[in-house]
């Protein structure tokens, strides 16, 4: 019968307008025959005739002897914010109506005439869980990157995450080698014959671009998903009907009053926490003109570009290039490092500014588009209360200018040693000088070196070790490049991977135990058994015979000081070797919770897919790792 009049008529789906006209015509009408009405009278008059009668919810929460009291105001009608009148009508629209009695009438009429996000404009889904996600999920960078993407063993993965509207990257990945064969022959026996489809819902929409949202959340937000992903149940999905709805449906949805239309299917006392799959299919979702959808579009579409540009500067981004910094400096190589931080944190909160800019325009759209009223809307916000801004660097909202200055010094440094490692010969970079290698440090300065002018590598060396001296909290001072590579590079790249690094730092001597007489950077996708055989054999002996040298001369010259010293280096890397050993032995085996004891590892042979937290472990029993706790000692499987 083609679309509801509601649908057609831009009168009747505005309820506030509609309202408003009918209260003046009473008016008029009543003057007309000489009758003077009171606005009070014509209101009741309206309700009567256009709508059904009203029930009433009282709000008492107070201790006894105050409630009777409020009641007796409220009855009176001398109490505000006690008493609400609701049309069962409006009320019953929403399902668990009667917890949503404290709604503007405006909102609750929503849920009657504007049409449900499905089955009218999108499909909203719950995805894979995979029931043990230390055995089938890993972070993107765990994996070799030869195994990532469609139609390979591992495939991303949207499983919610932290509050990040618009747009958040897919830092994780589910094994879906042959269609989940893995999965499923592991829940089969758990829940029955094809019982993995208790676990993996809606098989048919993975793969396709939507948007998702994370299931538990504080605040109701959505990001943009791209195509080539599966999604989970804490992270569940929504596919437009038409994919040309996609941003304005991202900017309806975060949106102040979908919030709010989110929290109406819960009590006032329970407001948020969970957005199931159900309750984000029936939210109403206004349909405006062209105009009106275009801009609401358009500006969800700027606030999404704006961040996932600026996560081209994040390391751990997929949209990665450079650091922030980098491109600072490449940009005016002549500028000193202080006015390259300080025009780099002027450009993020001009970013900020810009995209909450959007983002008020945005809201204030979105609320129009659904035709409440400004008085409506007033309470709408103030009821939300504070909202979390738009921020183009979330992983850094909150924190000082002065850490946002070491952090992109930090992030510059981190770039340069990912670089080094990763196209070195055989992923093992050390941090001394042994088997004719040139050392880290030398390497990353290099590198720093062609960022600038000839003349101006030395004072860039300079400029950053002056920021990384500097007393900032939540960051290990030190005192020059090569002290934070011997000693606090680790510590921030644990903590940049989110505790699955994949540059691990082997050192001779644990945590807060001075700088490490030998060290290397090893690449984890590379640390295999012959690795650790070369780092033996090579590197550690290398080292030691060096050492071994300078010992030699230091005695001929009756430098008894220096010897001493030379003497400690060789004894702590001969301790390190003899531990490196009994790691190759197996005396720190690597423990893999769902493979039988037929197919655990014999001495060090790591699968690689086997992920980071069961293969760094033994290292980090071993006492092998520069710093003492990388991953959690907990059974894996109690994650």
């Amino acid at each position: 019968m083609g679309k509801r009049l509601s649908e057609k008529n831009p009168f009747l789906r505005d309820p506030d307008k509609k309202r408003r006209l009918m209260l003046s015509a009473i008016a008029a009408s009543q003057r007309q025959e000489g009758i003077e009405i009171s606005d009070a009278r014509a209101e009741e008059v309206y309700r009567i005739v256009f709508e059904e009668p009203r029930v009433a919810f009282l709000r008492l929460t107070q201790a006894d002897d105050a409630r009777e009291k409020l009641l007796v105001k409220a009855l009176a009608g001398e109490a505000q914010g006690v008493r609400f009148d609701i049309s069962r009508r409006d009320l019953l629209a929403v399902e668990g109506a009667p917890l949503s009695y404290w709604l503007p009438a405006a909102v609750l009429h929503l849920f009657r005439t504007a049409a449900a996000l499905q089955p009218a404009l999108a499909d909203a889904r719950q995805g894979m869980a995979t029931a043990n996600d230390p055995r089938f999920v890993r972070h993107r960078w765990e994996v070799l990157p030869s195994t990532l993407g469609r139609d390979r063993k591992w495939v991303p993965f949207a499983k919610g995450g932290a509050y990040s509207p618009f747009y958040s990257d897919v830092f994780l990945a589910v094994n879906w080698e042959h269609e989940g064969t893995e999965i499923k022959a592991w829940a089969d026996p758990l829940y029955g014959n094809s019982g993995w489809s208790r676990i993996i819902k809606s098989v048919g929409w993975y793969l396709r671009p939507g948007l998702t949202w994370p299931l538990a959340a504080k605040v109701f937000n959505v990001r943009a998903m791209p195509g080539g992903c599966i999604f989970g149940h804490k992270g569940p999905a929504i596919f437009p009907k038409d994919p040309a709805d996609s941003d304005y449906l991202l900017g309806v949805l975060n949106s102040s009053i979908v919030f709010y239309l989110c929290k109406a299917r819960t009590s006032r006392e329970q407001m948020g926490g969970r957005w199931e799959v159900g309750v984000i299919q029936k939210l109403p979702i206004p349909r405006p003109g062209a105009e009106p959808r275009q801009h609401i579009a358009s500006l969800a579409r700027h606030i999404h570009d704006a961040k996932a540009a600026w996560a081209g500067g994040n390391e751990t981004s997929t949209r990665f290039r450079e650091p922030w910094l980098a491109a600072a400096l490449r940009e005016r190589p002549e500028r000193p490092v202080a006015e390259a931080l300080d025009a780099l944190l002027a450009r993020e909160a001009a970013a900020d500014a810009e995209i909450q800019a959007w983002y008020a325009e945005l809201d204030g759209a979105v609320f129009d588009a659904y035709g409440l009223s400004p008085e409506t809307r007033e309470v709408v916000v103030k009821d939300l209360g504070p909202r979390p801004p738009e921020v183009i660097w979330p992983q850094m909202e909150g924190k000082s200018a002065e850490q946002k200055r070491v952090e992109h010094v930090i992030r510059l440094l981190s770039f340069y040693v990912k670089g080094t490692v990763e196209g070195d010969d055989d992923g093992i970079v050390p941090l001394v000088a042994c088997n004719n290698e040139p050392p880290l440090e030398d390497r990353v300065l290099r590198e720093l070196a062609a960022l600038v002018s000839e003349d101006r590598a030395h004072i860039l060396e300079g400029e950053l070790a002056s920021e990384l001296r500097k007393k900032v909290p939540g960051y290990r001072r030190v005192e020059s490049i090569g002290d934070f590579l011997a000693n606090a590079y680790f510590e921030h790249h644990v903590r940049l991977y989110k505790s699955r690094p994949i540059f691990w730092h082997l050192a001779s001597a644990p945590e807060g135990g001075g700088t490490p007489a030998f060290a290397v950077l090893a690449h984890y996708h590379r640390f295999r058994k012959d690795a650790l055989r070369k780092l033996r054999g090579t590197h550690v002996r290398s080292f030691i015979e060096r050492r071994g040298r300078d010992l030699a001369l230091a005695r001929q010259a009756n430098r008894t000081d220096e010897a001493l010293e030379i003497q400690r280096d060789i004894e702590e890397a001969q301790a390190f070797d003899k531990k490196l050993q009994a790691l190759e032995e197996g005396r720190f085996p690597i423990r893999v919770p769902w493979k039988k004891a037929a197919e655990q590892p014999k001495g060090w042979d790591p699968d690689i897919d086997d992920g980071v937290k069961v293969n760094i472990l033994p290292l980090q029993t071993a006492g092998l790792l520069r710093i003492a706790k990388v991953v959690s000692t907990k059974g894996i499987d109690e994650e």
